[in-house]
């Protein structure tokens, strides 16, 4: 009987590490693919996951995409491809049968802050400076603007997109 004990536990041991070694090598698969920007379809599907802050279902996102509405199956496979970059994580409900619910793994503030740290360092060499003055100049902004906006910027928020948040980030609720 010991024999058996040992070879179990053996056994138990190198299942627990070979299955650890998969979890990793997907992770890192993951975190990989946890880098990419989001298209223009996707961030519109994650503002809708962000605008409900809590899980929500393939049916809820669907009803909230303006039209004209792309295939369920189109969706669907938006889904799968924000779960496979690390933005979405999905399970089931006791009772719903084959419902998915997602949750969205990266908030909206990360992401825009990364999003942004990306564009400042692809476009302009990591330069804050030449990203400000790249805007400024090419939207035109008018000296009361950029005063305003200098007031805006030392006022408190708890928004990623600065100050006077002129974002819409509650569409649902519109």
């Amino acid at each position: 009987m010991p024999y058996f004990s040992l070879y179990f536990v053996c056994c138990l041991f190198f299942a627990h590490n070979f299955a650890a070694e998969n979890n990793k090598q997907r992770d890192m698969k993951t975190t990989n693919r946890r880098e990419s920007i989001l298209s223009k379809t996707e961030y519109d599907i994650m503002s809708i996951i962000w605008d409900f802050n809590h899980s929500v279902s393939a049916r809820e996102i669907y009803d909230q995409l303006p039209e004209p509405k792309p295939a369920y199956t189109t969706l669907a496979t938006e889904m799968r491809m924000l779960f496979e970059k690390g933005f979405v994580d999905h399970f089931k409900k006791d009772g719903e049968g084959k419902t998915h619910h997602y949750m969205a793994r990266v908030g909206r503030a990360e992401y825009v802050r990364k999003a942004m740290h990306d564009v400042k360092r692809t476009f302009f060499g990591g330069s804050l400076r030449s990203m400000l003055s790249y805007f400024i100049r090419e939207e035109e902004i008018s000296e009361e603007e950029l005063i305003s906006f200098l007031h805006e910027l030392e006022a408190p928020s708890d928004s990623p997109f600065g100050g006077g948040d002129n974002h819409q980030t509650n569409k649902k609720g519109a």
